[in-house]
């Protein structure tokens, strides 16, 4: 059910869209939901008590989930990385939008153990993140406080 609604929305941002960077965007987007689909349904579920102490569980139900979760995590990569090109393609490396996908990609490599890689991606994110909170100015991230500082 997920991904035929991913692949309705990926088939609508395709064909519709005024200009070729808002089509690009729009796939990218549908690509991103997607791959956050596909990288939450990798996550493990939780056993229950009564399984575990009756002993139902099987090392073959849990080589199956192994293998479903590394087909997830290995499909949400895919179209993240997908839409990561995409929105450099029409955005540029040093978009916010891209490090939101960094950022994504980041969390995979991390849920998958790999934490070199991640770290990678999440200091990319960060560097573009620094990089719009200059670009905006120091008012807007002094409103941005207060206002947070204000909710709390």
């Amino acid at each position: 059910l997920v991904q035929e609604a991913g692949n309705e929305s990926l088939n609508l941002a395709k064909n519709g869209g005024s200009g070729e960077k808002e089509s690009l965007l729009s796939i990218a987007t549908s690509l991103n939901n997607i791959g956050y689909c596909r990288q939450h349904l990798s996550r493990p579920t939780v056993k229950s008590s009564s399984n575990k102490a009756t002993g139902t569980g099987s090392d073959a139900a849990d080589a199956k989930s192994s293998q479903r979760k590394k087909k997830e995590q290995e499909d949400a990569m895919s179209v993240y990385t997908e839409s990561l090109n995409l929105k450099i393609q029409a955005l540029g490396r040093d978009n916010v939008s891209v490090a939101k996908t960094r950022n994504n990609i980041g969390s995979v490599y991390f849920s998958a153990g790999d934490y070199d890689k991640a770290m990678a991606e999440y200091r990319e994110a960060l560097r573009v993140m620094r990089l719009s909170v200059k670009a905006v100015g120091k008012r807007t991230v002094k409103i941005a406080l207060v206002d947070f500082n204000e909710r709390r």
